[in-house]
């Protein structure tokens, strides 16, 4: 005998692909880079969106993407997480590098994907990110998250939002701006740098152990070595 199953009693990821390493201590990890900042101002921004429960819940579950890159529950904090792990050591290689923003950016670039696609029994994207997409609902949730603040600054949230809507890169794959700082042009290498990375070894990993060269990527456009 069948009976229906309350919605609310299901852990997606029972059924849906999820990541392997543990959200919680990725989270932990994550505020504790935010915990470091200098900057009174984000330090401050950042405890505003770590004590929003709905906020801290949903980027705990939420993937960064349907198939091409950490297109699983958890991607999305592991893919912000890998790229403030980055963006720090990135920071300290090259002088004159506003650190806290940097790492500002790369935490914030993609918070709009918890609301841009739905993931409960499916990972597919949701009504509001097929009309509105990632870099308008994040730029939303910046402004509301700037609300609470009497005292932050016009530049500090100016140079945020260029950031958010400059990550892509270009105009032509989705950025209504390119990137006009030298944060927000390691923003959007960084951002490269992760998300390949990442999707080019869940292409191998899905791909025959026996043989020595993947199968054709038709995004990259190419077949990928894997050795001997």
């Amino acid at each position: 005998e069948m009976i229906p199953c309350p919605a609310d009693t299901v852990n997606p990821s029972d059924f849906l692909p999820a990541a392997t390493r543990d959200v919680d201590h990725m989270f932990s990890r994550l505020t504790e880079i935010t915990g470091s900042m200098e900057n009174v101002h984000l330090k401050r921004l950042f405890e505003l969106f770590w004590s929003d429960d709905g906020f801290t819940r949903d980027i705990k579950a939420a993937p960064a993407a349907k198939k091409m890159h950490h297109a699983y529950l958890g991607g999305l904090l592991e893919h912000t997480l890998s790229m403030a792990l980055l963006a720090d050591r990135i920071a300290d290689h090259y002088g004159g590098i506003d650190r806290d923003l940097l790492i500002a950016g790369t935490i914030l670039h993609d918070m709009g994907k918890i609301r841009e696609f739905e993931y409960s029994t499916s990972i597919d994207y949701s009504d509001e990110g097929r009309l509105v997409s990632h870099i308008v609902i994040g730029i939303q949730m910046l402004e509301e998250k700037l609300q609470d603040f009497e005292d932050f600054p016009a530049e500090l949230a100016n140079l945020i939002k260029h950031m958010i809507i400059s990550h892509h890169g270009a105009r032509e794959f989705g950025s209504p701006e390119p990137p006009k700082t030298i944060e927000a042009v390691l923003l959007n290498y960084i951002d490269e740098i992760d998300s390949k990375v990442n999707g080019i070894r869940e292409f191998m990993a899905a791909e025959d152990p026996g043989e020595s060269w993947t199968s054709y990527h038709r995004l990259l456009g190419r077949h990928f070595y894997r050795g001997k």
